[in-house]
This record gives C-alpha cells, structure tokens and sequence, in this order.
C-alpha cells in the first residue's frame, strides 16, 4: 500500500484513486472533463501535483480527501445486480447493503457475479488497489461451487478441461480444475467445483448449457487467496491485512495462467 504522508505530493489522478473515486483511468477521465478542482480552481492537467492535508480537492463539488481505506468480504446473495444504478427496477448489491446498515459510500465491487449468482464478492474503497487486482496482466484463480439437475460425468469434466468453443464469444471457455462433488443430499441435483484462471463474461453459464446441463445454483467460494469460509449469505466482513496484501501479491505475481484476466461475471 501507499504511505499516506500528508508531507508527500501526490499527481491527481493518483490522489483520487487512492481517495476511492474510481480506477486510475476513471479518474484521469474526471479530470479532463473538467469534474475536479483544487483549491476552488478547475484542473485539467493530468500531471498536476497536490499536497494531501493541505490542498483541498473536490469532483463534482463534493471534498475528496484520503480516509481510510475499507476492504470487505461480501456474501452476495441471487437476484442482486452488481451495479450502482438499475435500469430494470432490479434490486443491487448497494440497495442490499444500505438496507443492512452498512455504509456504501465510495465503495467499489472488484469483479462482477451475476443477478442469479452468489458467494464471494469483494468490495473496496481503494480504487488503486481494485484496478490492480483486475488488471489484464494479472490472473487470479476463481473456485466456483454449481448445484445442477443432472449426474455429472467424465465426459463432462472432460469437455470444461479441454476447451468448450462458444459461438457468441468466438473464444475456447476452459476450466482449469474440476471436481465432481457428487450427490451430497441423496436427492435429484449433484455439485460440481470449477476453477476458473480465465476471465470471459458468464462463463460457467456459457459452458454448463453448451452441455445442456441446467443450473440451479452457481456459488463463488474464493478469490485468490481469500475463500467465503462460513460467512453467511448477506453478510460482509473486513477483509485481514494478510489478505489484502496477499490479494495484491498473487495477482502481480500471476498465480493463474494466461486469460484476459479480468474477473468475470459467473
């Protein structure tokens, strides 16, 4: 992490980010547009340097300053939206999380689930430190749990393992493990882990009904370094200082292999 020195001179656009505005690009892109002041002046140049403590910033009218940064574990429950806005009168991630008294302000998601899919969802005030985990250089690996309405078979494992061609991507979606969990309460649906090391938008999805198996569950169980463990549905917790360092730490040293590495929607 950064010193938070209030003697060091910060450029701009890394100020804001480290404040939680955004990635560093986004914030690049509020400062050419002219969204950002200092001391009371409108500032458009990227290499523009400010003190934190002494200079006061604002985006849109509002004072950015460092605060403390937040890093949370979210167990994302189905049928929110990762988003901050709906369109279609779904319920979001912050809709949910306002309502339990947690505070949103500036926080990011890092990495997508999608409206049916939960488990393990990070959040962050650390715009920075976001980015660098999804950065297309890095490649962290994801472990999925999927409850489907079929018996699983080696032939199935198989085809996720070599590669399943999606015509719409125009792209080979492999898994890089997986684990037969069989039936673990003797009934009609059977659970399957997957590891992914690849980042392509609803890719488990994609890849279950390219072998007409049906979801009826599709669960996050760890990022990285960092797994759900016991934290219950619709809870959040800080994440350990050993844990957002080892975030930053396996993401820059490559722990997956070669995907575009951004995190996926499941």
């Amino acid at each position: 992490m950064e010193s938070d020195s209030n003697e060091e001179a910060w450029r701009l656009q890394r100020y804001l980010a480290r404040a939680g505005c955004g990635s560093r690009r986004g914030c690049e892109a509020f400062i050419l547009a002219g969204r950002v002041r200092i001391n009371g002046r409108i500032s458009q140049e990227l290499g523009v340097k400010v003190r934190p403590g002494k200079d006061i910033v604002t985006l849109d009218g509002h004072v950015v300053s460092l605060a403390q940064q937040r890093y949370l574990a979210f167990h994302k429950p189905p049928r929110l939206l990762c988003s901050r806005k709906s369109t279609d009168q779904k319920r979001t991630i912050f809709d949910f999380l306002a309502s339990q008294r947690v505070n949103t302000d500036a926080l990011l998601y890092v990495g997508r689930l999608d409206f049916l899919s939960e488990g393990l969802l990070l959040l962050t005030t650390d715009g920075q430190w976001a980015q660098a985990i999804t950065h297309p250089r890095h490649h962290l690996p994801r472990v999925y749990r999927v409850q489907i309405g079929v018996a699983w078979s080696d032939r199935m494992t198989q085809c996720c393992l070599q590669g399943i061609f999606d015509p719409e991507l125009e792209v080979l979606l492999t898994a890089s493990s997986v684990r037969n969990l069989g039936d673990r309460n003797h009934g009609s649906t059977h659970w399957v882990e997957i590891e992914l090391l690849e980042g392509r938008n609803r890719q488990i999805r994609r890849m279950m009904k390219a072998l007409d198996v049906p979801i009826l569950r599709l669960i996050r169980v760890s990022l990285g370094p960092v797994h759900l463990g016991t934290l219950p549905m619709g809870a959040t917790r800080p994440l350990a200082e050993m844990e957002i360092g080892a975030l930053l730490t396996s993401a820059e040293r490559g722990d997956g292999v070669k995907g575009n590495g951004f995190l996926p929607q499941a």
